[in-house]
């Protein structure tokens, strides 16, 4: 389960064992909250919200990753390839707007302009002896504030990638 805050905003958001993904407005003071909408979605998947606030991207029940508009609910993006059985373990899109990034269960990174979904950076990450990290699991990832920049982190390792090349320089 993976819970994203919107800056500014109360709602909160987070994909649960039910197979969907509850958006809910929580009240500071009772710690109560107010289900704004629920969709169709992989469990235990990544949340992001998108800088503007005005849409929210999720990793969908057929293993993908779409980015919906909060207000009506309606699809606006579906990132392509799709990322297995097990969906992005964790999303982010950048504070600039324009990536968004899925980490795969076996360490795979993908990378995408937001608006067009075009496909920017497929890579696998590798182990220092060169072989593929497929227990890399990105759940938690951040752009710089530049979006020049992806840090993802994994149990006790960090790798921050490079978004125009894809290259991991630590």
């Amino acid at each position: 389960t993976q819970i994203d805050k919107v800056p500014g905003n109360p709602a909160l958001s987070g994909a649960t064992h039910f197979w969907s993904l509850r958006l809910l407005e929580l009240n500071s003071t009772t710690n109560i909250g107010k289900r704004l909408g629920e969709f169709p979605a992989q469990a235990h998947a990544g949340v992001a919200f998108s800088p503007d606030e005005a849409s929210i991207a999720h990793s969908s029940e057929d293993h993908g990753i779409i980015r919906r508009d909060l207000a009506s609910g309606k699809v606006l993006n579906e990132y392509q390839p799709s990322l297995g059985v097990h969906g992005g373990v964790g999303i982010a899109v950048s504070p600039d707007g324009r990536f968004i990034a899925a980490g795969q269960y076996h360490g795979k990174v993908f990378l995408w302009e937001l608006k067009s979904g075009k496909l920017l950076v497929e890579h696998q990450l590798l182990r220092d002896n060169g072989e593929q990290d497929t227990f890399f699991q990105a759940k938690v990832m951040r752009f710089s504030p530049d979006g020049e920049h992806l840090a993802m982190a994994s149990g006790n390792r960090l790798n921050v990638m490079e978004t125009k090349t894809g290259k991991i320089i630590k």
